[in-house]
């Protein structure tokens, strides 16, 4: 027996070690849109390509040790769409699953609000700070760890921006530093 909710549907298979993983249902067949790489057909707005946030929760000592409760996972929907202040049917579970060491994985997916392609560095930030540092507090999960992956802004990778970032930062010290016309007092 397994369920978990996902675009409020049940799904369910078994991997080649035995164990039982849940995934979100594959991307609806009635969109003429065919998305580009890294974008998926938004749950609430089933026609437009979305970029969703994306990461992995791992609770190291969870109170359970089956999925078949989905009042669970319910639970952890409704609690990370209230602290991030979004709608629950914007926070899909992709999968869910024990590992050998009897953690709980579970990846998850946050979709933009209705009208947006993708979040805002600021959503971002928001997000990992909510998911990661201030953390989720249901006592059924036991403490968590957050592992964020990379976002990227229309079109840019987080990486390749923060790059971008450093390299101007170093320049405009270089220029501070070594031009001969530079006033250094302050």
């Amino acid at each position: 027996m397994c369920n978990l909710i996902a675009y409020k549907d049940t799904y369910c298979s078994t991997n080649s070690s035995g164990s039982v993983i849940f995934d979100s249902p594959p991307a609806p067949t009635s969109c003429s849109n065919v998305c580009p790489d890294t974008y998926l057909p938004s749950p609430i707005d089933n026609c437009s390509c979305v970029l969703p946030y994306n990461g992995l929760l791992i609770f190291r000592a969870p109170l359970f040790t089956t999925l078949e409760n989905t009042s669970h996972f319910q639970e952890l929907i409704s609690y990370i769409a209230d602290n991030l202040k979004i709608s629950q049917s914007q926070v899909n579970i992709t999968s869910a699953y024990f590992n050998a060491q009897n953690q709980l994985l579970v990846a998850i997916s946050i979709f933009p609000n209705i009208g947006t392609s993708a979040w805002t560095r600021d959503h971002v930030i928001q997000f990992s700070y909510v998911l990661g540092n201030k953390g989720i507090h249901i006592n059924v999960f036991g403490p968590p760890l957050f592992i964020q992956h990379p976002y990227s802004y229309d079109g840019e990778s987080a990486l390749s921006h923060h790059t971008h970032e450093k390299l101007e930062s170093l320049s405009r010290n270089y220029v501070c530093m070594f031009h001969p016309h530079t006033d250094f007092s302050l």
